[in-house]
């Protein structure tokens, strides 16, 4: 299963200023999905690569060389779905206007 490409640019562009939580298969050169979960952090235009935090061993590494099948796979290949964080930054206003947060 592969992400589509709209998914995957609007995951690269939201990379710039943000993380997404993505879902991986722990186990990727198996016929078996071991859905598992990684923290992306940065996208690599060069390396065609997303920077992630691994939740398992609190790694950071590259997404396609830890859950790609070992760089084999694409990168839209190695991501099964997307979620994407959404929040303020340090310093920003709230405008949800939610008690836990807007004070």
């Amino acid at each position: 299963m592969a992400v589509p490409a709209q998914a995957l640019k609007k995951l690269t562009d939201s990379l710039k200023s943000g993380s997404a939580i993505i879902q991986v298969d722990f186990f990727p050169c198996t016929r078996v999905a071991n859905m598992h979960f990684v923290v992306a952090v940065s996208y690599s235009k060069r390396d065609d690569d997303i920077l992630i935090k691994d939740p398992i061993d609190g790694k950071t590494k590259w997404l396609r060389e830890a859950y790609g099948c070992r760089g084999r796979w694409s990168l839209s290949r190695a991501i099964y779905r997307i979620v994407y964080l959404e929040g303020n930054k340090e310093g920003e206003k709230c405008n949800h206007q939610c008690p836990k947060c807007c004070k």
